[in-house]
């Protein structure tokens, strides 16, 4: 059996895809610095992650989900709704390339001739 050189990525970058996924819904429902704050540091865990095991696509979308949070940081409004969609819609691309991460599984031996 190969050796998988993404196995450990996988299982963090889901657990930060599902940390920002709440996250998002947590800034929505109570605006603050501090969700804002836990939200960057997922999406910056994520970005270097995704560049260490040259990962570009994430690590794009997870700077672009940065640049969005970024202007918020300092204040404690909510986030416009344009701004908000656009969380969840980079989230929704970084959880699909996550997914497309995923091994295919090996099929099955044929069955022995009789």
């Amino acid at each position: 059996m190969s050796q998988d050189p993404l196995r450990y990525f996988r299982v963090e970058a889901r657990e930060l895809v599902d940390q920002i996924s709440a996250g998002v819904l947590d800034l929505d429902q109570q605006p603050g610095t501090e969700p804002v704050a836990r939200l960057l540091r997922f999406a910056h865990t994520l970005k270097g992650a995704a560049r260490v095991v040259r990962q570009q696509e994430i690590a794009d979308r997870a700077h672009a989900f940065e640049e969005v949070l970024v202007p918020h940081r300092a204040d404690g409004g909510a986030l416009p709704a344009d701004e908000m969609r656009e969380l969840l819609r980079l989230n929704d691309e970084i959880e699909g390339y996550v997914a497309a991460l995923e091994p295919t599984p090996e099929p099955a031996p044929a069955p022995a001739p009789a």
